[in-house]
């Protein structure tokens, strides 16, 4: 039994040790695309060495760095020097960080005063686009079905009801009225026609 123990450890040791060389082949790839100007190849290689430990709060740190200074985007420039400041708040570029994401979030915020990503009239027409595609969503979610027609049963009154009889069509007099609605055939002709 402790020989499977020791066994076990010995490839989780060897899985750790083989995950620590790609991440350092990762972060060394990412330097050498740095100092070539292939930034976005940089930023995959550098994304590639992270796993969420403290030991990678420094990549965190450089694709920071990168995203401010070389690609200009704040936004992910300020995600990754809150992760570098989540994970190791004691940093040596702490203080550099922290001063780095408040202008990263100033230069945000005045991006959005002055029309932001998109212009007023685009926003309104996504809203509008997004308000009919939920509706359709939610029509096929919960779809109504048509009302059935109302299909009258053999033999029932519901058909004389809505026919009139041949006897009250015949039973007319000469002056055109029909004595038991009173009304004239006129009428009723033209009340059929509308």
């Amino acid at each position: 039994m402790s020989r499977a123990l020791v066994v076990a450890m010995a490839a989780l040791i060897l899985a750790g040790c083989n995950r620590q060389d790609e991440t350092k082949q990762s972060i060394d790839l990412g330097d050498k695309r740095v100092k070539v100007g292939a930034y976005p190849e940089a930023v995959r290689a550098y994304e590639s060495a992270l796993d969420g430990s403290p030991k990678t709060a420094e990549v965190h740190y450089k694709l920071a760095g990168l995203y401010d200074d070389k690609l200009k985007t704040p936004l992910n420039a300020i995600h990754h020097y809150e992760r570098y400041l989540e994970l190791a708040p004691s940093g040596g570029h702490a203080k550099e960080a922290k001063t780095a994401k408040a202008d990263c979030e100033k230069r945000l915020n005045a991006s959005m005063k002055t029309g932001g990503f998109m212009t007023t009239a685009e926003a309104a027409r996504l809203r509008n686009e997004n308000e009919a595609l939920r509706k359709t969503i939610a029509e096929l979610h919960n779809p109504k079905l048509p009302p059935t027609p109302r299909v009258p049963k053999p033999g029932s009154t519901w058909l004389k009801r809505v026919r009139p009889s041949r006897r009250s069509l015949s039973s007319t007099t000469a002056t055109g009225r029909n004595p038991r609605t009173s009304r004239t055939r006129t009428s009723t002709n033209s009340a059929a026609r509308t």
